[in-house]
């Protein structure tokens, strides 16, 4: 779902079974993906969640394991993310509680099973990268041809252990072209001893780094790679994630700008103009905005919009980059241009909605959030926003029925909660 931020993985459990005449592996390991928003209704940003784990024992203890981080970690993502959901959180306050709520579900086991794993929240738009590694094996840094581990030490104990080293939430800082690979324990433990007597297994924990370059962060030539020294002897399962890597082509080790990248999901630029000075402003002000400068990109396509009002592609960008820079007046007229181009984008009717509100034109706000109720009557962020805007205009019973259904749908959503206290105490 995310343009900057591509995530894929490889996963080959050890042990190999039939059972009425179908094959199929069986063990511990486990990656998941998905998707955040985190942020105000007004102000959100989003995230890619990457999560990879090697529960502890073999086959079916290990697979047990699996399924209850399975379980968990989707049912967090489910309440995180469903009916487009923004959570009034930052990166840091949802990684703690998903470590809390994972960390008590494995204690309940006393100590009979347990995990490592690493789970990360990325920004799509800047790279930032906050994640928490617990004893699972060092985080892979692929950046310019060179691989180097972004961890040096043990920074939290397995989850469902008692863990001597407080929780602490980790940062760091993606680039463009940014490999980021994480992988269990199977990456490392391989057999070399190539059929001989005597058993011999890896030692050299930098092998896998090696491997990774050897291969160009591609997880298939990965596996290959380390195959080449000997026999993988545990379950292995490597996530990737790469950062806005058509942003940059690898030549000789050095990274040259991709021209043809889009930060923002558009249709290709293919009027057949000269490069006039619109062509100028357009080209130059999307660059920026890709490499995240939205302070420069604004400028020069405000200019660009100045000479010609009616370029969908122009204007696409500047609604996003003018909501979210909080120049609402200015994203009033740039998203009612687009929504006559291509009326059934429902994020633009809410963003709409909000700079209308913003601006304090409620009845303006309304007609656009009662478009959003006709696309998508489930949306919950448009309830409350409907319902504070009824609320606004005196109209506390349809208020009431807004908040009521937005409640419906998520009882714990404190914005709705909020809302019918409000609504409450007037009446």
């Amino acid at each position: 779902k995310s343009d900057a931020l591509k995530t894929s993985f490889l996963l080959e459990q050890k042990k190999k079974f039939e059972f009425r005449n179908k094959s199929s592996d069986l063990g511990g390991d486990i990656c998941v993906t998905g998707n955040l928003r985190l942020g105000s209704q007004e102000s959100f940003r989003r995230y890619v969640v990457a999560v990879n784990g090697d529960a502890m024992g073999k086959s079916m203890q290990g697979a047990g394991g699996a399924i209850v981080m399975g379980v968990v970690v989707n049912s967090i993502m489910a309440r995180s993310a469903r009916h487009d959901r923004i959570l009034d959180y930052t990166p840091e306050q949802w990684l703690t509680e998903f470590y809390e709520e994972l960390q008590g579900v494995f204690l309940a086991f006393n100590g009979s099973m347990a995990i490592s794993a690493v789970v990360s929240v990325i920004d799509e738009d800047s790279g930032e990268m906050w994640y928490f590694n617990a004893e699972h094996p060092y985080t892979i840094l692929y950046r310019n041809g060179k691989a180097s581990f972004i961890e040096e030490e043990l920074l939290l104990r397995k989850i469902g252990l008692e863990s001597d080293i407080p929780f602490a939430v980790q940062r760091f800082q993606l680039e463009p072209g940014d490999v980021i690979i994480m992988g269990s324990d199977g990456r490392d433990d391989i057999d070399l001893s190539g059929g001989a007597e005597i058993r011999s297994i890896n030692e050299d924990e930098y092998l896998i780094l090696r491997t990774v370059e050897a291969a160009d962060a591609n997880l298939e030539r990965i596996k290959a790679e380390v195959q080449k020294f000997g026999e993988l002897t545990d379950d292995l399962s490597l996530l990737r994630v790469g950062f806005r890597e058509s942003s940059v082509t690898r030549s000789s080790g050095s990274l040259l700008e991709d021209p043809e990248r889009h930060i923002i999901e558009i249709d290709a630029y293919d009027t057949e103009l000269a490069e006039s000075e619109f062509d100028q402003l357009f080209h130059q002000g999307r660059s920026l905005a890709r490499e995240g400068n939205s302070d420069e990109a604004l400028k020069l396509l405000k200019q660009a919009y100045d000479l010609k009002k009616d370029e969908p592609a122009l204007n696409k960008i500047l609604a996003v980059l003018t909501f979210k820079g909080k120049e609402y007046e200015t994203a009033v007229d740039v998203l009612q241009k687009y929504l006559e181009h291509d009326p059934n984008i429902e994020d633009f009717w809410l963003y709409l909605s909000i700079a209308h509100k913003r601006t304090g034109n409620y009845d303006k706000a309304l007609e656009a959030a009662d478009k959003v109720f006709e696309i998508n009557p489930n949306r919950v962020p448009n309830l409350i926003q409907l319902s504070d805007l009824h609320a606004k205009l005196g109209n506390h019973g349809r208020a009431r029925i807004f908040a009521e259904k937005a409640l419906e749908l998520e009882p714990e959503n404190r914005q709705a909660q909020q809302m019918m206290e409000s609504l409450s105490a007037r009446s």
